[in-house]
């Protein structure tokens, strides 16, 4: 059966777009092994969750293939993991056969990724009327709204410690049309905000204001600490007629007197066919090509030409000491994603073709098994 499986998963790759493989998540079980959970885009309307044994190599799906599961993340205690499955919140601990639905009755929808603050609560950003805010789930489903503000958006929020960190975008009238060839006199704000953070929302606290980034676009805020984090500036249009869409990193630093500053480290570009709908746009769309600081350094991807004309994403490190880049060689003609930390190791994932890793393929035994690169890891990192 397991033949018969991999030999349509390989036929269905060469008929129809691009498919793609890659590490989202890493535990160790009750005997100790590590374990990886790693998702399958076969088509946007297949998406499948593996587990990948890190030691054997051998993989088994972890959901049934009725699930769409995306923003898969762990429970803080280990025990299973949380997903986002056609807009709904799901639970999957490893005990159990099945994955447990959250119902919320509150009427938000376009949930974004849960995060979990203890292993009873998680927390997201969604939509509410008009306008995205943050709140708070239990796993019964209890829902609470964090944070709030009309006429704004709160979004990508990040708990470190006592405090929550998120963006707010506020909408904004002006005399001037903001960009050529749009027909508004409405534009954007964007700054990053610091609040204390109220899992029962009964205490209002006065949001600190950590950088402002005036009329540039900012995504996927990401905070390592509570005095430093990163976040992704993007165009203000992106024009889907465009072949890649250009990105920049910045890092947020809080220094001893409490006062914040951010500071532009590098540029990356990604294909546009992967993030607008294309054939080949990638269901999770820029998630699995974050950029992620690990020690001192982000790693990350790039396009980067080839001889032969054609453009391929690479793996990259950018080294925080020296502010220098480096682009990692791979082999293969294929898109690399952000490399994944998981016991020491620097795995990526990316296209999913035969005879050069990332790919699919069988043991002795009929066992499927997954193969992903490595990256050297720096011996200056600690």
């Amino acid at each position: 059966m397991n033949r018969l499986v991999l030999l349509i998963l390989l036929i269905t790759h060469h008929m129809h777009a691009e498919e793609f493989l890659y590490p989202v998540a890493a535990y160790r079980d009750h005997e100790g092994f590590t374990k990886v959970l790693v998702l399958y885009q076969k088509s946007l309307e297949h998406i499948e969750l593996w587990q990948w044994d890190l030691a054997t190599q051998r993989a088994h799906k972890a959901l049934l293939s009725s699930f769409t599961p995306a923003g898969v993340r762990m429970l803080p205690d280990m025990t299973g993991f949380s997903f986002v499955d056609s807009g709904r919140i799901r639970i999957k601990e490893f005990c159990k056969r099945s994955p447990k639905a959250i119902d919320i009755y509150e009427p938000v929808y376009d949930i974004g990724v849960v995060e979990w603050a203890d292993n009873e609560t998680g927390y997201f950003s969604a939509k509410m009327r008009d306008h995205y805010s943050i709140f708070s789930v239990t796993r019964d489903g209890d829902t609470c709204c964090l944070v709030t503000k009309p006429g704004a958006d709160c979004m990508y929020p990040k708990k470190i410690g006592e405090y929550l960190f998120y963006i707010e975008r506020t909408a904004v009238q002006t005399d001037d049309l903001f960009a050529p060839g749009i027909d508004t006199k409405e534009h954007y704000t964007y700054r990053i905000m610091k609040t204390a953070y109220q899992g029962d929302a009964t205490a209002k606290v006065p949001p600190l204001c950590v950088a402002n980034f005036d009329t540039r676009p900012i995504v996927f805020l990401t905070m390592v600490s509570a005095r430093e984090g990163f976040v992704i500036e993007h165009a203000t249009v992106i024009d889907k007629h465009d072949p890649v869409v250009i990105f920049l990193y910045h890092r947020l630093l809080c220094d001893e007197a409490g006062m914040w500053s951010h500071r532009y480290l590098f540029s990356f570009s990604v294909p546009s066919e992967l993030l607008l709908p294309t054939s080949n746009r990638l269901y999770e769309s820029l998630l699995p090509l974050l950029p992620r600081p690990i020690h001192n350094y982000i790693y990350y991807v790039d396009l980067v030409p080839g001889n032969d004309g054609s453009a391929c994403l690479f793996p990259c490190r950018y080294s925080l000491h020296t502010f220098m880049k480096e682009v990692i060689p791979h082999s293969g003609i294929h898109h690399s994603f952000a490399p994944f930390f998981v016991d020491s190791l620097l795995l990526y994932g990316g296209t999913l073709i035969s005879a050069s890793a990332p790919y699919m393929t069988l043991d002795h035994d009929g066992q499927v098994c997954f193969q992903f690169p490595v990256l050297d890891f720096p011996t200056d990192s600690d």
